[in-house]
């Protein structure tokens, strides 16, 4: 397995640089959308990086009821997170399967939201 690693902002793979669209494509396998969500959750946490069994298949995603819901997390409201307004505030988010081979995420401002 593949070490991850972070300098200045760019993303390394067993000491070596990773470069786009490679980079995008590493993140995206580990459940990032785009490298830079990956580079900073490494630059919190050095274990950041998920495990294939932490990514969503058809298989694990048709076996859940439609209209219930997926996951559910905190993000922030900006570019790098669910970006609502720019407000660099935190937000709650929900993905809920849909009736057919769908889903939507709802994202709100933690002060809209009950904890």
């Amino acid at each position: 397995m593949s070490e991850f690693t972070t300098k200045n902002g760019l993303l390394y793979r067993d000491g070596e640089l990773v470069c786009l669209p490679e980079a995008d494509r590493v993140a995206n396998e580990h459940g990032y959308m785009f490298v830079e969500r990956m580079v900073h959750a490494l630059e919190k946490d050095p274990k950041a990086v998920f495990n294939q069994e932490s990514v969503m298949t058809m298989e694990k995603f048709s076996k859940i009821e439609a209209h219930s819901p997926m996951c559910h997390g905190e993000s922030i409201d900006n570019y790098t997170g669910i970006n609502l307004s720019n407000s660099d505030q935190k937000l709650k988010w929900v993905a809920i399967k849909g009736g057919a081979e769908d889903w939507a995420i709802y994202a709100g401002f933690t002060y809209h939201t009950k904890t």
